[in-house]
């Protein structure tokens, strides 16, 4: 739109200018146009002359000089001069060819019309037809210029609309314009998969946070803060929803990354809290329900990580909408975050966190007396018919509470070689858990 105004409003200077400047002048005054002149207007101020009104005269005398570019000048009967359009002259001849036209009235002569001549010559006209021609000339070139912007600004904001959604971790959605051709729409998407393949290939730019949040999450595990590999275990039972619900890659992986970190942000929260000593009040019971937006809120600032901070924060929303921190109800909340719900509270009713450990029948049971009330009564369904398909002793060895080798025996990865592995970083660890939770107090 910026571009259209700004053409038509060159389109119209352009056309007044070649209108004004580029048009043909007038054609010269024929030799007898002023003779012509003269004599009529000395007919018609016979009158004025004989009664010697000057002032009428002035008028007509005025109007006789501009049209014919010159000096013309009333002189009457005793010769005395009545008007002169060049005041301090009186009448004088002091300009060659002069016409001198006699006045009369009632049959005798009132006097004379004296007129000299200028030279009015060519005089610039405007031409509105050319002024016409340039303005639709410069339209089609306006509308020309427009219709490129156009496609050039669609294009564009198609490129930056697709990085974005690429940078962001969403699934690049290229819209075809009507003027591209399949070649080029095909060319532009091989260069995005192209760029994200370097992107992955290389280094994101969140990974150095997603190992800074994995190493405290495993630091407070460690130190009986946090229940061990819950967060592993619940990415586990949340990849059998996202098999059965056929989900894309980029939403299963940003579902997996937010189980794993989900409880990122109780390092922030004192470990009396963490450890449930001592009888909660209520600003201890509005920390605890503050860290999922404590943990999104990091995750949410690092490009890549938007859409598992989003399901990390509504991690705790119910399915009746009584949850928090946004109340959302039903299918407001996001999938994945009613997926790692329900996944977490399976882990948990398994682990035995809240009371004795459970099977996998009775789990699925209690699983689904939350139906409609914390939990999606869909996904319920969904997760009690492909969990009975998982035998039991890989989920009893893989909900084991209390041991230190529990995420990585889950994973298939042997415990002696996880506690090796993460033997030299647990001081590290330590010290950034507490200095966390210094701050956060």
């Amino acid at each position: 739109m910026r571009v259209a105004c700004a053409m038509l409003a060159a389109s119209l200077c352009v056309s007044l200018f070649a209108g004004w400047f580029w048009s043909s002048p007038t054609a010269a005054m024929p030799a007898e146009r002023p003779h012509e002149l003269a004599r009529a207007t000395a007919d018609r101020s016979a009158v004025l002359v004989a009664r010697g009104d000057a002032l009428r005269l002035a008028v007509a005398a005025t109007a006789l000089a501009d049209l014919t570019g010159g000096r013309a000048a009333f002189v009457g009967a005793d010769g005395r001069v009545l008007v002169d359009t060049r005041p301090g002259f009186d009448g004088a001849a002091d300009e060659e060819g002069a016409t001198e036209v006699e006045v009369f009235h009632a049959g005798q002569r009132a006097g004379a019309l004296r007129l000299w001549p200028g030279s009015a010559g060519l005089q610039p006209a405007f031409s509105l037809g050319l002024a016409l021609v340039v303005l639709a000339c410069s339209l089609v070139l306006a509308g020309i210029a427009t219709a490129l912007a156009h496609r050039i600004g669609s294009r564009l904001r198609a490129a930056s609309h697709a990085l974005r959604d690429h940078a962001s971790g969403r699934p690049v959605r290229l819209a075809p314009a009507r003027a591209t051709s399949p070649a080029e729409l095909a060319e532009f998407e091989r260069s995005l998969r192209q760029l994200g393949t370097v992107t992955t290939v290389g280094t994101s730019p969140g990974a150095p946070v997603v190992e800074l949040a994995h190493r405290l999450v495993v630091g407070l595990e460690r130190q009986g803060l946090l229940v061990p590999g819950h967060g592993d275990r619940t990415a586990r039972h949340a990849a059998v929803l996202a098999e059965r619900l056929g989900m894309i890659v980029d939403d299963a992986r940003d579902l997996e990354l937010a189980c794993r970190l989900h409880e990122l942000g109780k390092a922030w929260l004192r470990p009396g809290l963490l450890r449930k000593e001592g009888v909660w009040d209520e600003s201890d019971r509005e920390s605890l329900r503050n860290h999922p937006a404590r943990a999104a809120s990091l995750l949410e600032s690092v490009p890549g990580l938007q859409g598992a901070a989003a399901i990390v924060r509504s991690q705790c929303e119910r399915h009746d909408g009584t949850g928090w921190p946004d109340g959302l109800r039903g299918d407001r909340i996001p999938l994945g975050a009613r997926i790692l719900a329900l996944a977490s509270r399976y882990d948990l009713i398994r682990s035995g966190i809240h009371g004795w450990a459970l099977g996998t029948e009775a789990a699925v049971e209690q699983l689904r007396e939350l139906r409609g009330s914390e939990l999606d009564p869909w996904l319920v369904d969904l997760f009690a018919e492909a969990v009975v398909r998982v035998p039991e002793d890989k989920v009893d060895k893989a909900v084991r509470f209390g041991t230190g080798g529990v995420a990585a025996s889950y994973l298939g990865v042997p415990a002696d070689a996880a506690d090796e592995e993460d033997a030299d970083d647990t001081g590290e660890i330590e010290l950034m858990a507490e200095g966390a939770r210094r701050e956060g107090t």
